[in-house]
């Protein structure tokens, strides 16, 4: 199963300009999502210029087209954000068809997905603080068949399911895996594959379902350790679950790398952003 999608969008205004058509989150967020998936595929897809994986290169030019005809459905938003979108996906589209390289195309995904974002003035994000404890439960519940006690993809049914659920303990799986894109999959499930949306799971159970998902390949007997890590960095220390639902391992990394964390203290630093710092107050 892939966890690829972006998770929720909570809007911050029902309706642009006067006269405009109300906003239907729902549907931005699914643009979004898909904007993801591009991003976050094409370099299994295609590698030095050429097609690594056929399945997935279709799949990909498939995302875009639905991204395409979703993003044209939407209303014209802030300064016309439907139009500029609509080129933006058009030029990622045209780098996906000759085989760009993936710098390239994520490049672009990411300039489409922050033109949504603006122009439809939304922002990423639960509005309440995630349990940690539901999402333990939860897992076990609903997830752990599939994708094992532990999150390693080893679940009783996994034998039996093509794909295979992917092992959340995994860094390359989890590498670009953000709360937000977890809330997503979790929501809305993922096509071609066995994982089912629970859309009728109330949203505070979601989002506590999510980010213990980010949590699973990193140990919490670290986070002692990098709680101090991180609290010695104001910017690091003030991240709560608002801002960490959208942020992936890799921008974690590079915000340590750019304020000068030791390599050696990273990994702990991560382990408390992910297993403890989204499920408690940060005053």
């Amino acid at each position: 199963m892939r966890w690829l999608a972006v998770g929720c969008i909570v809007l911050l205004s029902a309706c642009g300009a006067r006269g405009t058509a109300p906003v239907d989150d729902h549907a931005v967020r699914r643009v979004v999502a898909l904007i993801d998936y591009v991003a976050a595929d094409y370099g299994g897809a295609v590698r030095d210029g050429q097609v690594a994986d056929e399945n997935e290169y279709k799949e990909q030019l498939a995302f875009l087209k639905e991204a395409g005809e979703r993003a044209a459905a939407l209303p014209a938003g802030k300064g016309d954000a439907r139009s500029r979108v609509l080129t933006a996906l058009d030029a990622a589209t045209q780098l996906v068809m000759a085989r760009a390289p993936a710098p390239r195309v994520v490049e672009a995904m990411r300039n489409a997905r922050d033109l949504v974002i603006r122009g439809y003035d939304i922002e990423l994000g639960p509005s309440f603080p995630p349990s940690l404890e539901r999402g333990r439960k939860l897992f076990a519940q609903t997830c752990a068949t599939c994708h094992g006690a532990s999150g390693g993809g080893d679940g009783p049914a996994a034998a039996t399911l093509q794909p295979r659920p992917r092992s959340f303990r995994d860094p390359a799986v989890t590498a670009t895996l953000s709360p937000v894109r977890a809330f997503s999959a979790i929501s809305d499930g993922v096509a071609g594959t066995a994982m089912v949306g629970f859309a009728s799971m109330p949203d505070a159970d979601r989002w506590s379902l999510a980010f213990y998902v980010t949590g699973l390949r990193h140990e919490p007997s670290q986070s002692d350790r990098g709680r101090q890590s991180v609290d010695t960095i104001p910017a690091l220390a003030a991240l709560d679950y608002t801002t960490l639902a959208d942020l992936r391992d890799i921008d974690l990394e590079e915000r340590f790398r750019a304020a000068g964390m030791p390599t050696t203290d990273q990994p702990a630093a991560l382990a408390f952003l992910r297993t403890v710092a989204p499920f408690q107050a940060r005053g």
